[in-house]
C-alpha cells in the first residue's frame, strides 16, 4: 500500500468515526427533545378536540400563537416568568400533540383557542401572534374582541406570502424522512453553515450577549424534531400562500406591531400594513431587523412589549 493510499484510508476512517459520533449525538438529542416535550406540556380536552398547551407564570393571561415550524415550546422560550402575566402557550393544530383536525384555517384555530380558554376557565387574554401565528391571532381579535384586551403582532403575516426562502423549501423535502438534516442546520454547533454559506445573520447580532444567545438557542430548539411539527408547517405554508383578505380596519383591540425592515421571510410590507390599517395601532419598526428582530434587538423589543402589556392589562388576574 502506497503512502497516498494509507493517507486516504486513515482520512476515511477518521471521517467515518466523526460521522458516527455526530449521528449518535443527534439520536441522543432527539430522544431528549421528545422526552422534554412530553414532560413540559398538558392536553386540554376542548369541544374542538385535544389541544396541547403549557402554562407559565401568574397574572392577566397572554395567549400565544406561535409561528411556523414551532410548538408550545416556542412560547416558553420567550422567558416570560417574572413579567407578572400568565402565559397560555398552546401548540397550534398540526404541531406536536395537537391534531390538525382541531383547526386548519386561521379562523378555525382562533375558535379552537377560544375553546381552550373556556376549558382553562380564562375569560380574556392578550394575544401575541408571531410570524405564521399572525393570521389566527388577528382572527381571534376580530371574532372575540370582548375576550381580547390586547394584540401584539411580531414579524406577523397578514396577507399572502407568495414564496418562502429556498432553505425552508429544502428542509420540507427532507423532513418527512429524517430529522437529522434540520437538526444539523439548526443545532447551535453548526450555525456557521447558515452564517457562512447562506448569508444568515442569526448568530452575529447575538454575539457577546448571553441573554440574546440563550433566547436564540431556545427558539432554535423549539423547531426540533421538525417531523413532529411538519403537518402544521405544511398547513401554514399552504394558508400563507393563499390567505384570504383580513379586514385589519375592523380590529378594535389595542395593538402593537413589531417588525424588521429587513425581514426576508415575512416581508416588511406586512408590518407596515398592520401599523397603517389597524386603528390606533402602535408600531415598533426595526431598521435592519430581520425575521427574529424580537431577539436580535431585544433591548428595544422586550421593553416595548412589556410597556404595551402593562398599559392595557386588566387589573384582575385570570386563571
Amino acid at each position: 500500500m502506497s503512502k497516498g493510499e494509507r493517507k486516504y484510508l486513515v482520512g476515511g476512517a477518521l471521517g467515518a468515526a466523526v460521522a458516527l459520533l455526530v449521528y449518535r449525538e443527534y439520536r441522543k438529542q432527539k430522544r431528549q427533545a421528545i422526552a422534554r416535550l412530553c414532560a413540559g406540556s398538558q392536553i386540554a380536552n376542548t369541544k374542538y378536540g385535544p389541544i396541547e398547551y403549557a402554562l407559565l407564570g401568574k397574572g392577566p393571561a397572554i395567549l400565544f400563537f406561535h409561528g411556523g415550524g414551532d410548538g408550545y415550546d416556542f412560547g416558553q422560550a420567550f422567558t416570560w416568568l417574572g413579567w407578572g402575566y400568565q402565559i397560555v402557550s398552546p401548540s397550534r393544530p398540526g404541531y406536536l400533540r395537537t391534531p390538525i383536525e382541531v383547526g386548519r384555517s386561521p379562523d378555525e384555530q382562533a375558535d379552537a383557542f377560544a375553546g381552550l380558554l373556556d376549558t382553562l376557565g380564562i375569560h380574556s387574554a392578550a394575544v401575541v401572534g408571531a410570524s405564521a401565528g399572525g393570521p389566527p391571532a388577528l382572527q381571534f381579535a376580530l371574532r372575540y374582541p370582548e375576550r381580547c384586551w390586547g394584540l401584539a403582532l411580531i414579524s406577523a403575516v397578514n396577507q399572502p406570502v407568495p414564496s418562502f426562502p429556498r432553505m425552508m423549501q429544502s428542509v420540507l423535502k427532507v423532513a418527512p424522512y429524517v430529522d437529522f438534516v434540520p437538526w444539523l442546520v439548526l443545532n447551535s454547533a453548526f450555525m456557521w453553515v447558515l452564517d457562512f454559506f447562506m448569508g444568515s445573520k442569526l448568530r452575529s447580532p447575538t454575539a457577546g450577549d448571553p441573554i440574546k444567545r440563550a433566547l436564540l438557542d431556545s427558539l432554535l430548539r423549539s423547531m426540533f424534531p421538525i417531523s413532529l411539527r411538519l403537518q402544521g408547517l405544511v398547513n401554514d405554508l399552504t394558508w400563507c400562500k393563499n390567505l384570504p383578505p383580513i379586514p385589519l380596519e375592523n380590529v378594535t383591540i389595542p395593538t402593537l406591531v413589531i417588525h424588521g425592515d429587513s425581514d426576508t421571510i415575512v416581508p416588511f410590507t406586512h408590518g407596515q400594513a398592520s401599523a397603517a390599517r389597524i386603528p390606533g395601532a402602535e408600531a415598533l419598526l426595526i431598521p435592519g431587523g430581520d425575521h427574529l428582530c424580537f431577539v436580535t434587538h431585544l433591548e428595544r423589543t422586550r421593553p416595548a412589549l412589556l410597556d404595551f402589556l402593562d398599559r392595557h392589562a386588566p387589573e384582575e388576574t385570570s386563571g
